[in-house]
C-alpha cells in the first residue's frame, strides 16, 4: 500500500536515530514523531476506505479471540503500572464485522484508557452477550 512506503522512512529514521539519541527530552521528541507517524497513517488510511466507500470485509469473528489477541498486545507494549482485567463470559456468542476494523478500534480504545493512566491503573476489559431489543436501540438512537 501507498501509504505504508509514504510514512516507511519516517518510522524507520525515528528508529534508527533512537540507537543514537541518549538525551530524555530528544528520545520523547522521536518517541512522539513515531506516534504522529503512525496516526497520520491510520487517518490516511481511514480516509481511503471513506473515499472508497469500503465498509470492510464483514463475517462471524469469535470475539473472545479478539479480545485475547488485544490483550496479549497490551501485556507486550504497555507499562507493567497498568494492570489487566478481564471478564470473559463462557457463552459469548461470534459477531459479525470486519475484523481488522474491530481490532483497530479496540486497540484505540486500550491506548486511550492507557494514556488516561499517565502513573498506572487498571484496564478492564470484557465480553458478554447483548441483545438489542426495539426500546433500546429507541432510546440510544442519536448515539
Amino acid at each position: 500500500m501507498i501509504l505504508i512506503n509514504i510514512l516507511a522512512p519516517i518510522l524507520i529514521s525515528t528508529e534508527l536515530l533512537r540507537q543514537k539519541v541518549q538525551d530524555k527530552e530528544g528520545l520523547e521528541l522521536l518517541d512522539s514523531m513515531k506516534q504522529s507517524a503512525k496516526r497520520g497513517a491510520d487517518i490516511v488510511k481511514q480516509v481511503l476506505w471513506f473515499g472508497r466507500g469500503l465498509e470492510g470485509q464483514r463475517e462471524p469473528l469469535n470475539s473472545k479471540q479478539l479480545i485475547k489477541e488485544i490483550i496479549r498486545i497490551i501485556s507486550e507494549t504497555f507499562s507493567k503500572s497498568i494492570e489487566v482485567e478481564t471478564d470473559i463470559a463462557t457463552d459469548v456468542h461470534p459477531v459479525t464485522g470486519d475484523q481488522t476494523q474491530l481490532h483497530q478500534v479496540l486497540l484505540n480504545l486500550s491506548v486511550n484508557a492507557r494514556d488516561a493512566m499517565p502513573t498506572g491503573g487498571k484496564l478492564k476489559l470484557g465480553v458478554r452477550n447483548f441483545t438489542v431489543d426495539a426500546q433500546f436501540a429507541n432510546s440510544n438512537a442519536e448515539s
